[in-house]
C-alpha cells in the first residue's frame, strides 16, 4: 500500500500565508482509514514524500 503525502502552501496574500509559524505550527497530522479486510492483505505500507519516503513491513 502506497500513500503520495503533499502538502500545499497558502495562496499568497491570503490570511494563512502571512501568518507567523512555529515549529508546532508546521506540524501536520494526516491520517487515513483502512479496513480490517483490507489491512489483512497487506504486507508493506510506504508514505512518499518530495524528498523522500517512509516504509514499515509486517
Amino acid at each position: 500500500m502506497t500513500y503520495r503525502f503533499v502538502v500545499a502552501w497558502p495562496d499568497p496574500g491570503s490570511p494563512a500565508a502571512t501568518r507567523v509559524s512555529t515549529a508546532q505550527s508546521r506540524e501536520v497530522t494526516a491520517a487515513a482509514f483502512i479496513d480490517n479486510v483490507v489491512l489483512a492483505e497487506v504486507t508493506k505500507v510506504v508514505v512518499i514524500g518530495a524528498d523522500s519516503q517512509r516504509s514499515i513491513s509486517r
